[in-house]
């Protein structure tokens, strides 16, 4: 497996465990970001965010890696 595809996977791999222990959800709440400037930033719909937060759906494809930047972002910005 290429070094690149490698990357992406394990980092779709880290947002899945984000997502399904709640972490994604408690990061944009702690920044007081809503789900629709979150969504706007990646490029999906609100309601798309809600469901990966939710673990009601599973977060593939770039869209789903610009979400995890963003919750990278986030956490380095809440000083954690």
């Amino acid at each position: 497996m290429n070094t690149l595809l490698e990357s992406k996977v394990s980092r779709l791999a880290r947002l899945r465990r984000l997502t399904s222990e709640g972490e994604a959800r408690r990061l944009r709440l702690r920044s007081q970001a809503s789900l629709s400037e979150i969504a706007a930033e990646v490029g999906v719909t609100p309601s798309c965010i809600l469901r990966w937060e939710m673990a009601d759906r599973r977060p593939s494809g770039e869209r789903a890696l610009r979400y995890l930047a963003i919750l990278e972002e986030l956490d380095e910005l809440s000083g954690r």
